[in-house]
């Protein structure tokens, strides 16, 4: 009897259970929140709104005051340099007034044409600093001094000075050797004299020059 009693209450346990698991009445439904109407953007530097019938051009300065702050960080990210970026912001806005004054009437999008003019305006500074970063300035020789001066021209004078003292060949084909950098073949032309003749005229030449300066220096 206990028995009995004892699983006729853990069947109804069980069915009970059941019923609150699988019950088949739909839940009663919350309608969802209405989202939030999407925010409108006025007419900006990136979004073009046609203009109204009717409507008036905007003036020279009311493109100033609403779009030079955007045309500036656009320009900065162009060309890394805010200070550089308001000049060509400036120059974009002088453009526009020198091509159309007040007849900005004429343009679709005025700020369209403003971006174009500051994007234009950008690669033209980017160009300018490429060829600038190209040039090289030359290397200039260095300043000789007084004393530097001095002792070249003293060598120059000893030089001049064991040169006369070699025959006219010598003194000829060591000269367009050495100071015109001529070569055997050149030297020959120049003088009608063989190569061979050449080659040995210069031998010779040499060692008496360095003859002479020795014996100069002692």
């Amino acid at each position: 009897m206990v028995h009995r009693f004892a699983s006729e209450e853990f069947t109804a346990i069980q069915e009970s259970h059941i019923r609150v698991r699988y019950d088949p009445t739909p839940p009663s439904r919350v309608p969802p929140a209405e989202a939030p109407p999407p925010r409108r953007r006025a007419f900006g530097l990136f979004r073009r709104r046609p203009r109204e019938a009717g409507e008036p051009p905007p003036t020279m300065t009311q493109l100033y005051h609403a779009h030079r702050i955007r045309l500036v960080r656009l320009a900065t990210l162009l060309v890394d340099d805010q200070e550089t970026a308001e000049d060509v912001v400036q120059e974009a806005f002088t453009a526009a007034f020198r091509r159309y004054g007040a007849r900005l009437g004429e343009l679709d999008d005025p700020p369209a044409y403003l971006r174009r003019c500051v994007v234009n305006g950008a690669r033209s500074v980017l160009r300018r600093r490429r060829t600038a970063r190209a040039w090289v300035p030359p290397v200039l020789p260095p300043v000789a001094s007084p004393e530097d001066d001095a002792l070249r021209a003293e060598r120059d004078r000893r030089l001049r000075q064991a040169l006369a003292q070699l025959t006219r060949r010598q003194r000829e084909v060591l000269v367009l050797r050495y100071w015109e950098n001529l070569s055997e073949s050149e030297i020959a032309g120049t003088l009608g004299i063989p190569s061979g003749t050449v080659k040995s005229t210069a031998s010779r030449g040499l060692t008496a020059l360095h003859r002479l300066l020795r014996e100069e220096d002692t």
